[in-house]
């Protein structure tokens, strides 16, 4: 098959300019949703990850890597990488915090570097109070190669499990994906110190296959996210000229690329549980985020995938199971990562209409969830109480919130306040 040359490129990004999002400034959002800003001035940031104890790791490009206080404010720089190349879609690409990091202060990179050749490299270290301690412990450094400078993935994810999930792109060298002796065009897996789990599914296999292969066939896995509830991995494809996937990972599972993409899936390959087409401006999905239950959010978005596209500029939403799609939010100044912090709010990040060093046109935002009580409705008048003829004790059942939730019990709750607005039928 004949396959053009589209890429999700970071430059630059002016082209993009005519597909970008048509409102920029303050994302729309559904009711009782608002935004504020955590940080801006931001240097062609790529990814967050949002910390226990409320402050959030940003990585730029560059290979700088700030620190932001828990509610916001000036971000301290903690951190430059010095040996960084950020040629297009090179550089510093992917943050991850150790599972145990609020009692070890461990963190990951995922960046491009010159040393001992071109390559990417993963690398562990330690924050204690505001303070990078200890250096570089380099864990991992992927195969140097030449010339590409698209596809360099950067996705990291800690699994329930405790080993580290990694996606690596592939390139631009079509051959890598089907090639298990390739690290492009992959899903690998690690535990904690760069070691190889045994589990893996390619351990032992022989024939020059890596061990650290988890699934293979991807284009450009360039952000994944673990389901809070059920652990699995979403890995987010980005596509060539049709297609954006979200795909749920599986050991040792074939995702098609280069031989199909999208709705096109052959025999012994995984299909993605979403595809979209790249109509109505969206050209890559660029970031993930799996709600979890009892969040801040009310109950119609416990256990839904929140999704980004970079050119589109919005937010929407992936039931699981079921697969339907919804809007949640429009108006983003191309969005590359999502997060759900510990309080439950959706982080995203935007790297802003321009690129390049010392633009710095990037934010991160915070949505929060909070109606105001004066303007739900209530039950001011609640019924008379009921005739007993029975001789047994009644009970009273009443829903309340947003109609999800009940409770049943020998008291009528007078004077409930529902979530939202609506029309709503009480039972005494």
């Amino acid at each position: 098959m004949t396959l053009c040359r589209k890429s999700f490129r970071f430059v630059p990004l002016l082209a993009l300019a005519a597909v970008g999002p048509a409102a920029l400034g303050a994302a729309l959002l559904p009711p009782g949703f608002a935004e504020s800003l955590v940080v801006a001035d931001l240097d062609s940031p790529t990814a967050i990850e949002a910390l226990p104890d409320g402050r959030i790791l940003v990585a730029q490009q560059g290979g700088r890597v700030l620190l932001v206080p828990a509610e916001g404010g000036p971000a301290t720089q903690i951190l430059t990488l010095p040996t960084i190349n950020a040629q297009a879609e090179r550089g510093l690409l992917g943050v991850v915090a150790h599972p145990s990091f609020a009692d070890n202060g461990q963190f990951y990179l995922y960046y491009s570097t010159n040393q001992g050749g071109l390559h990417e490299r993963i690398s562990r270290f330690r924050l204690e109070g505001d303070e990078v301690v200890g250096g570089e412990t380099v864990l991992v450094d992927f195969a140097v190669y030449q010339d590409a400078i698209y596809h360099t993935g950067g996705a990291m994810r800690f699994g329930h499990d405790g080993t580290l999930y990694v996606g690596v792109g592939d390139h631009l060298q079509q051959e890598t994906p089907q090639d298990l002796r390739s690290a492009f065009g992959k899903i690998h897996r690690f535990l904690p110190d760069g070691g190889i789990p045994a589990d893996n599914p390619f351990v032992g296999s022989g024939g020059g296959r890596l061990p650290s292969i988890w699934a293979y066939g991807l284009r450009n896995p360039y952000s994944l996210e673990i389901d809070a509830a059920t652990g699995e991995l979403y890995i987010n494809d980005v596509g060539e000229s049709t297609w954006e996937e979200i795909n749920i990972g599986v050991p040792g599972g074939d995702y098609g690329w280069p031989d199909s993409e999208g709705a096109a899936v052959g025999p012994g390959e995984v299909g993605p549980v979403y595809a979209y087409r790249h109509t109505q401006g969206r050209c890559a999905i660029t970031g993930g985020a799996s709600y979890p239950a009892g969040g801040s959010f009310p109950t119609a978005y416990w256990g839904k995938y929140f999704f980004i596209d970079f050119c589109a500029g919005w937010v929407q939403t992936l039931a699981r199971p079921g697969g339907d799609v919804d809007g949640f939010a429009t108006g983003l100044e191309f969005p590359t990562a999502l997060e759900i912090d510990a309080q439950g709010r959706l982080l995203y990040l935007l790297r802003g209409v321009e690129s390049g060093s010392g633009n710095n046109t990037g934010k991160l935002f915070r949505i929060s969830y909070s109606v105001d009580p004066g303007l739900l409705p209530r039950i001011v008048e609640p019924p008379p109480p009921a005739v007993n003829l029975s001789g047994f004790p009644l009970n009273y059942r009443q829903g309340y919130a947003d109609g999800c939730a009940s409770a049943t019990g020998p008291e009528r709750k007078d004077g409930t306040r529902f979530a939202a607005d609506g029309n709503y039928r009480t039972g005494w």
